[in-house]
C-alpha cells in the first residue's frame, strides 16, 4: 500500500516538507500510546488485535450446518452490516449476499418477495441484542418466511452479545450463535464474528483475510514516512487545522463502493465529536468526478467597475441586470412615442430611453394612463384637456385667441422629461368633448384656435383616450 501526499504539498491549504517532518514526532509518540493500549487490550484498542484473537474455527463451527445456501441476508445496522458488506462487495462469490441497514417497509417488502427463502441463511447481527431496527426488521424476515412455508429456526444464526434478547431467542430456539468480541465497538468489528460469519457463508478463506489484517498490523511502524496509515492520518489532520474540513473517499471500483460508506461512518464517529474534525464525504470514480467549476465569465459592466471604489472587485452592476421576463402583450405609451412590448423575449422594439430617478412627491394620477396616438399631441395634451373642460366658477370664455403670446403658449414643445406636450389657453370651457364631434364642434366648445386641422388632432386625440359623448 503507498500513500502519495504530492497534491498536498505546496498547495492552498497544503503542507510542506517541514510540517510532516514536525508532525513525525507526534506520530511516534502516537505509536507508543496505540501498542500500549492493544498490549492492555482496552476499549477500542482491542480491535486491532482481532487479526490475532479472532478464532475462525468457532465461525466456521457456526456455519457449517447451512449447507451452500445461494444467498446470504444480513439483517443489522451501521458498524453491525457495513464493514460485512464491504468484505461481501470486494470477494467474488457464488452466494450473493444481502442487507437490511434500513427501516423501509417498501424495500423489505421488495427484497423479501425476490429472494429465494428456502434457499437463504438470515444472519441477525447486535451487540447488545436491543437494537429496535434490527429486531424490527427481523421479525418481518421471520414473519414472510412463516408465511412462505420456511421455518425459519433452520435459516437463521444470530450474532450477538452475552445477553439480551437475541441471545434469550437463540437459546430458546436452539440457534447457532457467535460471540461479538468485547472491548471491540461495532464500527471496528469488521474482523471479528461480525464480519467474517457473513465471508464463512459465502465461501470464502477466513484465515486469509486475517492474514491480510496481520500484514497491515505489522505495517504501523513508528514514523508517518515508513507506514501509510499514520501518513494519511497525519497529514489529513494537518490539513483540517489548515481548514480542509471535507474528506473524500472516492473509490473507483465498484466493488469498493461500500467501502466508501463504511470509510465516512468510520471517519465521523471517530473523529468528528463536540463540533471537532472534518466531513467525510463518499463517491464513486469518474460517476462522481466532476469536471471542475468553470470561472464565470465577468460581463462587460462588471469588468469595467471592477476596482470600481466602494464595490466588491468583480461583484454583480446594477447597470448589468437582466432584461424582464414574458410579459403580457400590450400597448405601452409614453408621451407621444407609442411601442408595442414584445411578448416572445420581453424586449421592446425601437429605441429606448434611459431611465430617470423617479421623484418622491406622488404622482397626481392614480388611475390607468390612456393610450395616445403620435400625432395628437402627446399623452400630457389628452391630460391638460381633460382637466381643463370645465368652466371656471368664477366664469370665464374660451380665453385669447390671437397675439404672439398666446400663440406662444399654443406651440407643441418638449416638456419635463423629454416628453411633448399642448399647452392650451388658459380659461379653457370646462365640459365632455364628444368623441364622434365635427371639426367645427370641437373648435366651438375646446376653444383652441387654429382652423379645423387643429380641432381635428385633438378629436382624434379625445376620440382615443376614450371619451364618450354627453
Amino acid at each position: 500500500m503507498h500513500v502519495d501526499l504530492g497534491n498536498a504539498l505546496e498547495t492552498t491549504p497544503g503542507l510542506t516538507e517541514e510540517t510532516l517532518e514536525r508532525l513525525d514526532d507526534r506520530v511516534a509518540d502516537a505509536h507508543d500510546r496505540i501498542a500500549a493500549g492493544m498490549a492492555d487490550d482496552a476499549f477500542g484498542y482491542a480491535a486491532l488485535n482481532l487479526p490475532r484473537t479472532a478464532d475462525p474455527d468457532a465461525i466456521r463451527a457456526a456455519v457449517d450446518r447451512f449447507d451452500r445456501p445461494e444467498a446470504v441476508l444480513t439483517v443489522g445496522i451501521g458498524g453491525s452490516a457495513l464493514g460485512a458488506a464491504t468484505l461481501a462487495n470486494a470477494l467474488e462469490s457464488d452466494v450473493d449476499a444481502y442487507f437490511l441497514d434500513n427501516v423501509d417497509p417498501d424495500d423489505a417488502r421488495a427484497l423479501l418477495a425476490d429472494l429465494p427463502l428456502s434457499e437463504t441463511v438470515v444472519n441477525v447481527v447486535s451487540k447488545s441484542g436491543t437494537t429496535a431496527e434490527t429486531l424490527a426488521n427481523f421479525l418481518v424476515v421471520r414473519e414472510a418466511m412463516t408465511e412462505a412455508g420456511v421455518d425459519w429456526t433452520e435459516h437463521t444464526v444470530v450474532t450477538t452479545g452475552a445477553e439480551g434478547n437475541l441471545r434469550a431467542l437463540a437459546d430458546a430456539h436452539d440457534l447457532p450463535a457467535l460471540d461479538v468480541p468485547d472491548g471491540v465497538p461495532g464500527r471496528f468489528s469488521v474482523l471479528s464474528t461480525v464480519g467474517l460469519a457473513v465471508a464463512a457463508l459465502q465461501g470464502h478463506d477466513v484465515e486469509a483475510v486475517l492474514a491480510g489484517g496481520r500484514d497491515g498490523m505489522d505495517a504501523l511502524a513508528g514514523s508517518l514516512f515508513e507506514s501509510p496509515a499514520y501518513a494519511y492520518g497525519a497529514a489529513t489532520y494537518a490539513l483540517a487545522e489548515r481548514g480542509a474540513l471535507t474528506n473524500a473517499m472516492m473509490p473507483y471500483a465498484e466493488s469498493l463502493e461500500t467501502f466508501a460508506e463504511w470509510f465516512a461512518q468510520l471517519w465521523a464517529e471517530s473523529l468528528g465529536k463536540d463540533g471537532l474534525g472534518q466531513t467525510p464525504a463518499r463517491a464513486l470514480g469518474a460517476t462522481d468526478q466532476l469536471p471542475a467549476p468553470a470561472v464565470p465569465r465577468r460581463s462587460a459592466g462588471q469588468a469595467r467597475d471592477a476596482r470600481a471604489p466602494g464595490r466588491t472587485r468583480g461583484g454583480p452592476d446594477p447597470r448589468d441586470r437582466p432584461r424582464r421576463a414574458r410579459v403580457p402583450r400590450r400597448i405601452v405609451a409614453r408621451g407621444a412615442a407609442r411601442r408595442r412590448v414584445r411578448g416572445d423575449r420581453g424586449e421592446p422594439r425601437g429605441r429606448r430611453r434611459p431611465e430617470r430617478p423617479r421623484r418622491d412627491r406622488p404622482r397626481r394620477r392614480t388611475e390607468p394612463r390612456p393610450a395616445a396616438v403620435r400625432d395628437g399631441g402627446g399623452l400630457r395634451a389628452v391630460r391638460r384637456a381633460r382637466e381643463r373642460l370645465d368652466v371656471h366658477a368664477a366664469g370665464g370664455g374660451v380665453g385669447e385667441e390671437g397675439g404672439p403670446r398666446a400663440a406662444r403658449r399654443r406651440r407643441l414643445r418638449r416638456g419635463r422629461g423629454g416628453r411633448r406636450q399642448a399647452r392650451v389657453p388658459g380659461g379653457v370651457a370646462r365640459g365632455r368633448i364628444p368623441a364622434g364631434c365635427s371639426a367645427a364642434a370641437v373648435t366651438d366648445v375646446v376653444g383652441l384656435p387654429g382652423g379645423d386641422e387643429a380641432a381635428r388632432r385633438l378629436a382624434v386625440t379625445a376620440g382615443s383616450a376614450g371619451f364618450r359623448c354627453v
